[in-house]
């Protein structure tokens, strides 16, 4: 650190220096790896990946650079799309979504799709569609139940509404359930329009019910 009273008084100044692509290659050393690669590129129509290792600050970046600029001088004769993902950029994002979106993004730009036809990706990237798969297993209530049970009591109840039963309640000598049997008939017959009245009643107070 240098004090303030040194070289007469003066604040030292300060020089930073940017981490950028270099425009010129002084040295000729990266020019000729982007040479060979974009040559390769050329001539290799099957070739998948090309690795370019390198330390921190050796100039990978402006190796790339100058590989874009010379494909770029056969743009007539061929179409190559650079595209570029900074990782340090996106490193506290979500690896696969920032480079997805990135790419999509760098597409849509060069004109080799549309946003349209991206729209529910890029939407679902960024979490605003959420897809769920729901489950649903039908059961029956209590007062489904009830009404299930006294529907099968209607035809045991069809049975005691005939004419014979009918004219059995006027015996004088019949039966308690000869006299009653025609009658009771017609309370099972009636059993799920009663029990549907009286569930009915439970849950809407009498006095809303009309």
């Amino acid at each position: 650190m240098t004090d303030a009273n040194d070289n007469n008084g003066v604040m030292p100044t300060l020089n930073f220096i940017a981490d950028n692509v270099a425009e010129e290659d002084a040295f000729k050393s990266h020019g000729r790896i982007a040479n060979a690669v974009a040559g390769v590129i050329r001539q290799k129509k099957d070739l998948k990946v090309i690795g370019l290792l390198g330390s921190w600050g050796s100039g990978k970046s402006t190796v790339v650079a100058f590989i874009q600029k010379n494909l770029k001088s056969d743009h007539e004769k061929e179409n190559y799309y650079c595209f570029t993902y900074d990782a340090w950029l996106h490193q506290s994002d979500p690896p696969r979504r920032a480079f997805l979106e990135t790419l999509i993004r760098f597409l849509i730009r060069e004109g080799l799709t549309t946003e349209c036809r991206w729209k529910d990706q890029i939407q679902e990237l960024h979490g605003h569609v959420l897809e769920t798969e729901t489950t649903s297993t039908p059961t029956l209530s209590i007062v489904g139940r009830w009404l299930i049970l006294s529907a099968l009591a209607v035809p045991i109840g069809m049975t005691f509404i005939g004419k014979d039963w009918f004219e059995a309640t006027s015996k004088a000598n019949g039966t308690f359930f000869e006299q009653n049997a025609f009658l009771f008939g017609w309370v099972l017959v009636l059993a799920p329009l009663l029990l549907a009245t009286l569930f009915y009643m439970a849950w809407r107070p009498s006095w809303k019910f009309w």
